[in-house]
C-alpha cells in the first residue's frame, strides 16, 4: 500500500510540473503568433520595389533610430529567479538562486541546496534537511543517446523498473522509476533524461522513505528545469 501511494504521489508531482511546462510553452506561442502581420498596401509596396529598384525608398530612418542588433543571447542570466513548484495544496513560487557546475552548465537551486562535484563528470545537488535526499546531474553532451542511457538503466537496475505515465514531449528523453527494496523500506530513483540546448543530461533523484519526501520532489523536478548550458 505505502509502495502505491508513493507512485502515485511521483506520477502526481510529475503531471504537475509538466502542465507548467506546457502552460509556458503555450503562453510563448501565443506570444509569437500574436505578432501583427503586413497589411495589403505593406505588400503592395514591397512588390512595386521589386519591379522597380530605382523607387525611392520609403525608409525614412535616420542613423540614430536605426533597431540595434539583438544581443538577447549574450544576456548574462540573472542571479536569482522565481520558480514555481507543486506544494501540498497549490503551487508555490521560491527564490533560486544562479549556480554555476565545472562541468560547463548553469542552473538555479533553492535556498540550502547544496551543489557538489560527487565524481568525474557527476555532480550531486543534496538537500539541506537530508543529505540522503539528493539528485545525480551528469552531462552526456553528444557522446551517448537517450536510447542507449536508457538501455544502460535497464541492465543496471537493482529493482524494479517501470515508466513513468506523464511525460514532457518537448525536451525529455525518458522518465523511469526505479524502486528497491531494502531492510529499512524502499528505495525510490527517479530517472530521468532530458535534451538541454541539444545536449543530453541525465537526473537521478534519489528518494529514500523518509519524512518530507513530498518537498523534495517537486523542488528537485522545479530546479531540474532551469539547467542551461550557456550563460
Amino acid at each position: 500500500m505505502k509502495k502505491m501511494t508513493h507512485r502515485m504521489i511521483l506520477t502526481s508531482l510529475l503531471s504537475c510540473l509538466f502542465i507548467l511546462v506546457g502552460c509556458s510553452s503555450q503562453q510563448a506561442s501565443k506570444e509569437i503568433n500574436g505578432q501583427p502581420t503586413p497589411s495589403a498596401e505593406q505588400s503592395e509596396n514591397n512588390e512595386d520595389k521589386v519591379d522597380n529598384p530605382d523607387a525611392p525608398s520609403d525608409d525614412t530612418t535616420t542613423p540614430e533610430e536605426k533597431e540595434e542588433p539583438n544581443d538577447e543571447a549574450n544576456t548574462p542570466l540573472p542571479d536569482t529567479i522565481e520558480i514555481t513548484l507543486a506544494g501540498e495544496l497549490e503551487l508555490e513560487t521560491h527564490t533560486a538562486h544562479l549556480q554555476q557546475s565545472e562541468l560547463g552548465y548553469f542552473l538555479y537551486t533553492l535556498e540550502g541546496y547544496r551543489l557538489e562535484q560527487e565524481e568525474q563528470g557527476k555532480d550531486i545537488l543534496i538537500a539541506p534537511f537530508n543529505e540522503e535526499i539528493f539528485m545525480r546531474i551528469q552531462p552526456l553532451g553528444n557522446n551517448v543517446s537517450a536510447e542507449e542511457k536508457k538501455a544502460s538503466i535497464t541492465e543496471k537496475a537493482e529493482g524494479n523498473l517501470t515508466e513513468a505515465e506523464s511525460i514532457d514531449e518537448s525536451n525529455t528523453a525518458y522518465t523511469l522509476i526505479e524502486e528497491i527494496p531494502s531492510d529499512t523500506g524502499t528505495l525510490t530513483l527517479l530517472h530521468v533524461g532530458k535534451e538541454v540546448d541539444n545536449q543530453l543530461f541525465a537526473f537521478t533523484i534519489h528518494i529514500p522513505v523518509i519524512e518530507a519526501i513530498e518537498a523534495a520532489e517537486p523542488a528537485f523536478l522545479a530546479m531540474m528545469e532551469t539547467v542551461e548550458t550557456q550563460k
